[in-house]
């Protein structure tokens, strides 16, 4: 799971705890790793980063509503149709609709970050240069080898684990994209994706979104 925080919500989470009996959270996690402090490590979920989090929120909530403009703290969740785990776990190929590609080493993010840069471009052009889908595919499938290439002998990038790149759907379902905006820094389409209205109460999820499809 990977969390993307407001800087409210950061605020209420850094914010020095007086008067409290609970272990620092902060300070646990600043200080080098020690074995004997291993059943604090365990009691306050330091071996699941998700729960972590999600108690700190919680226990911290009345504090980020009261830094929030509106009051309310927002949720917003990505299904697995945009959340997909690289190398292990719930692995799907990487297509347009991915927000966060989870896992990833740094060899992926440098690749993954071509694709999004030229998977527009390619499902742009699918119409007027190829007859098939497939054909499209496999046209962008050696582009991408060619990049790869180039980096096998670019002396900086030449060093990392380039095998075993995440799988990339190129053109696949380009009648269903949305609308799509160009980040101004590196050129990569933003997806005007929808979500709907989301409650979870046994999660205490009072205000939130989840993105659609949710396949």
């Amino acid at each position: 799971m990977t969390f993307m925080l407001h800087r409210r919500v950061v605020q209420a989470l850094l914010e020095p705890k007086m008067g409290t009996r609970r272990l620092d959270v902060l300070r646990l996690a600043a200080d080098d790793f020690s074995a004997k402090r291993t059943l604090a490590y365990r009691r306050i979920m330091f071996h699941h980063e998700d729960i972590l989090i999600g108690l700190q929120i919680y226990r911290a909530l009345e504090r980020v509503k009261a830094l929030c403009s509106t009051g309310r703290l927002w949720y917003v969740k990505e299904w697995y149709a945009r959340f997909h785990d690289m190398h292990v776990g719930r692995t799907h190929n990487v297509t347009w609709s991915t927000v966060v590609a989870h896992r990833c080493r740094p060899s992926d993010a440098y690749y993954l970050h071509f694709y999004f840069q030229e998977e527009h471009r390619i499902a742009a052009a699918a119409a007027s240069r190829f007859a098939t889908e497939e054909e499209h595919e496999a046209a962008a499938v050696k582009r991408a080898s060619q990049w790869l290439e180039g980096n096998l002998r670019d002396p900086h990038m030449m060093a990392m684990n380039w095998s075993g790149l995440p799988d990339v759907q190129w053109v696949q379902g380009t009648s269903r994209r949305p609308s799509f905006t160009l980040a101004e820094g590196d050129g990569v389409a933003v997806y005007d994706n929808r979500y709907e209205y989301w409650r979870h109460e046994a999660t205490n999820i009072h205000d939130g979104y989840r993105s659609l499809p949710q396949w």
